[in-house]
Formats: C-alpha cells, structure tokens, sequence
C-alpha cells in the first residue's frame, strides 16, 4: 500500500475531504484493525479512509478505548456509528486543524 506524508494531503486525496467540522465538532470516517503489533495510522486510498492498526483487541470495548484516547490530545472523543464494526465515525470536540496535525503526526513513514 503506498503511503505519503504531506501536510494536508494523503496519496493526492485531499484530507479535508474525509476530516468534517460542523459547529466545533470533527468527524474522521476510519477503518480499524485490532490487534496489531504496534499502533498505526496509515491512508486506505480504495475506502477513501483512514487506517487505524491498533494494539487492542476488539473486545470489551478496549479497541475503542484506544481509538479515543489516542484523539483525546487534541480534544473529546466519541465513536458515533461503527462502535461494533471495524469502520467507524469519531466525532472529536476540536478545530480541524488540530485534527488533521495529529493524524499527519502519526501517519507511517
């Protein structure tokens, strides 16, 4: 899967086109893969979303405990739709901005 780092953009697609904000509240549409060797932010050009490896496992809610605390440094987390799923809807209380700083600061080399 290739990969780029830019600020703003992710493989020639624009990330405010997947990073919404309404009234203060962010939404980032993202794919999750649990129970990954090590924590991960990487862009899925085909699902025109953002890819998640994380270290939990999907049970007992850990992986979504995950996943919000890693957007809790920019502001509160909920996961809106997909709380069951592997594709879900965060919603942060944060500035877009903020938002798409943090993601490009963990995206893979």
């Amino acid at each position: 899967m290739l990969v780029c780092r830019a600020t703003f953009l992710l493989c020639g697609t624009m990330i405010e086109d997947v990073v919404t904000e309404f009234d203060g509240i962010v939404r980032i549409p993202i794919e999750v893969v649990p129970n990954s060797k090590s924590f991960s932010v990487s862009w899925d050009e085909w699902r025109n979303r953002i890819k998640m490896k994380i270290r939990s496992k999907a049970q007992k809610g850990k992986a979504n405990e995950e996943i919000i605390s890693f957007f809790k440094e920019v502001g509160d987390a909920t996961i809106i739709k997909g709380t069951l799923g592997k594709e879900k809807l965060v919603e942060v209380g944060a500035d877009r901005e903020s938002v798409i700083l943090l993601l490009n600061k963990h995206l893979n080399d």
